[in-house]
């Protein structure tokens, strides 16, 4: 989903029916009003959790993770959190946001073109730590603004894809000519699950 407010818009992801999970960094005026829409729905947003640890002076806060509670349940598909295994180096992850593509096209740019508003963007973990998963892409482009607070999903087992991280920050260029490593926040760190697990009660953790 689209996180909007007057000071610009995030992607989110329904882990549960009422509940969004974002980037702290997206939310940085509590007291603003917030929604969150995607094609089908639009919701005010009643509640911000903000891990508690967050750091909003410092860009690359480990803790960079919030969630939203909406008024009402959303029609919606929860993902869940994939915790099954730890990420690791040379992991194949996937990225998704409402954000601006490798051609710096916005989402209603995407949909005026004929394509899906979000878009996917194939990563690679390159480097894992207490608090973030940095991944590199494969060459497609990579994430970019508006991106921020989007899912990282891994697939899991199953089959099913089930989210790894918060999408943080990566290249200024949103390309990946040069690939840079982007950082994102590690859902599989304990105090961050934890946190999220506390703030979305019923959210699937797998």
């Amino acid at each position: 989903v689209v996180v909007s407010s007057v000071v610009g818009e995030c992607s989110g992801t329904f882990i549960t029916n009422r509940q969004v999970l974002t980037a702290a960094h997206c939310v940085p005026d509590q007291n603003a009003q917030y929604t969150v829409s995607n094609a089908f729905l639009q919701a005010s947003v009643e509640r911000i959790d903000v891990h508690p640890l967050f750091n909003d002076g410092v860009p690359s806060s480990g803790f960079d993770v919030a969630v939203l509670t909406v008024s009402g349940n959303a029609p919606v598909t929860p993902v869940f959190i994939e915790v099954s295994q730890p990420v690791i180096s040379g992991d194949k992850l996937v990225a998704y946001g409402f954000g601006l593509d490798q051609e710096r096209n916005t989402a209603p740019e995407r949909i005026i073109d004929g394509e899906a508003a979000l878009k996917a963007t194939y990563l690679s973990a390159t480097k894992v730590s207490d608090y973030s998963i940095n991944t590199i892409s494969d060459g497609s482009g990579d994430t970019c603004a508006g991106d921020s607070g989007g899912p990282i999903l891994r697939q899991a087992a199953d089959g099913s894809y089930g989210v790894v991280a918060v999408v943080r920050f990566g290249p200024t260029r949103c390309v990946a000519y040069q690939p840079v490593e982007s950082e994102n926040t590690n859902l599989q760190a304990v105090s961050i699950l934890n946190f999220v697990t506390q703030a979305a009660p019923g959210v699937r953790v797998r």
